[in-house]
């Protein structure tokens, strides 16, 4: 049912579940106002949620075995055996990426598997996702995993069960992150607004001189603060150079930002075939390939 809320199938959904209700309801259609999110308080009292534990049984009786529980939680010990594999992100914002890629990319493979992932949002912390695939492995023993950063300081150990990976750019948002695209999307966003013909081509104009006088401006304000180029592998664009720029391109339309950071992936699309690195499909072939060597239980 929630997913088919999600995909604009029907128009009113009751949500049951406290921990889809925090988590999950975070997808496109809610962000952009199609789906609006509320809660209508009843005064009345709510039964629990949760899993109570018989410590009288062997399995239960090993304090191990009820920490595993309670740090990893039994919801993500079933979704481990239904799915076979894991993946590890630094957060939401890079599985829209990828799956923005792998549509953009043609890659049927990498699209199914992160269609509806097992996925885990670690930061950018290898430990934090080697804890908790591991512990998941002490139930699943043939579990599968892959996890994937940005680019970290230090060399990446060698894992065997489950592959550390980290783009060679500083960050996921470094691979949309060009003139091209950014020009593209004004474009195509004056289309999506303006569709009469008559006065699509001026609304095109306009947008597009908006975006290139943006980027020129946060384009010099950060080469002033020494924080160099936005076009640079190294640069923090999310923050220092995207952030700032759908702020002041909004802003010279006279609209509401309608790109923040949770938005950015749009611009996946958007990029020139000729100016996506081969890296992306690396990556998406190292997704595709774990996802395919897992072996479900559901």
């Amino acid at each position: 049912a929630f997913e088919a809320l999600k995909a604009g199938e029907y128009l009113f959904h009751e949500e049951y579940f406290s921990k889809i209700w925090a988590t999950e309801y975070d997808f496109p259609a809610l962000r952009k106002g199609w789906v609006v999110k509320e809660s209508l308080p009843d005064g009345q009292p709510s039964g629990t949620q949760g899993f109570w534990i018989n410590m009288r049984r062997s399995k239960f009786a090993d304090v191990r075995a009820r920490k595993a529980l309670a740090e990893i939680g039994f919801d993500q010990y079933a979704q481990a055996e239904q799915t076979g594999w894991a993946l590890y992100l630094e957060g939401s914002t890079d599985l829209a990426v990828l799956q923005a890629f792998a549509k953009r990319l043609g890659h049927e493979a990498a699209a199914r598997a992160l269609e509806r992932p097992f996925v885990r949002y670690v930061g950018n912390q290898p430990s934090e996702a080697k804890k908790h695939f591991y512990g998941l492995k002490e139930a699943c023993s043939e579990l599968r995993g892959i996890a994937l950063f940005d680019r970290l300081e230090s060399a990446l150990p060698k894992d065997g069960a489950l592959p550390l990976l980290c783009w060679r750019r500083r960050e996921i948002e470094n691979y949309f992150c060009t003139r091209a695209a950014l020009e593209a999307y004004a474009a195509a966003s004056a289309a999506e607004d303006e569709p009469m013909p008559l006065f699509t081509k001026g609304e095109t104009d306009r947008r597009l001189q908006a975006m290139r006088e943006a980027i020129a401006e946060i384009e010099q304000a950060m080469e002033t603060l020494g924080k160099g180029s936005p076009w640079d592998a190294g640069a923090k664009v999310s923050d220092e150079f995207l952030t700032p720029l759908f702020a002041a391109y909004f802003q010279k339309l006279g609209l509401p930002n309608l790109m923040d950071k949770k938005n950015f992936y749009d611009l996946a699309e958007h990029v020139p075939e000729a100016e996506i690195d081969p890296e992306i499909a690396e990556k998406l072939d190292a997704i595709a390939e774990t996802a395919q060597s897992a072996r479900p239980r559901g």
